[in-house]
């Protein structure tokens, strides 16, 4: 009889597990998203499309850049990297960012760990590299970024 009712307990506790993870992604998909969906931030950035990269950004996001320069909100995103780019200094700038560290904090919140370099194509200044530090939030299924830190490295080996 206790036989039968540990069967009866585990059929049920596979079924029910089944069933619920269908409802919530699992953190490997939700890290496949993020990785994505920084990828497409650099090509954004190739592409200097102003209206993407701030669309990557919550309502309520904030940055601090490499010389520790801060920006709240979406809008104010969305005017800075409008002014970065009208200024040209980052015309046919390639940036590459690499995740090295994904940490989900919870099941729609994450700390991300990245590099970063750019070099500006056709100019004789030094590559720039460093590291960035994202916290994203998982809202109506998309991942953004809610705040992002930016620190410049050394381009000494």
């Amino acid at each position: 009889m206790s036989r039968l009712f540990v069967a009866c307990f585990l059929g049920v506790m596979i079924v029910t597990q089944s069933f619920c993870t269908g409802a919530e992604p699992l953190a490997g998909d939700d890290e496949v998203a993020i990785r994505k969906k920084l990828s497409m931030r650099n090509e954004a950035w190739t592409r200097e499309d102003v209206a993407e990269l701030a669309d990557g950004f919550t309502p309520n996001a904030d940055y601090v850049d490499s010389a520790g320069n801060y920006y709240a909100g979406r809008k104010n995103l969305k005017r800075m990297y409008e002014s970065l780019f009208s200024s040209g200094n980052f015309r046919n700038a390639k940036i590459e960012q690499d995740v090295t560290r994904i940490r989900m904090l919870t099941s729609d919140t994450a700390l991300i760990d990245a590099t970063w370099s750019y070099k500006l194509e056709g100019s004789d200044v030094d590559p720039k590299s460093g590291s960035s530090f994202l916290v994203m939030q998982k809202t109506s299924g998309e991942w953004k970024i809610a705040a992002l830190r930016v620190a410049a490295g050394s381009t000494e080996e």
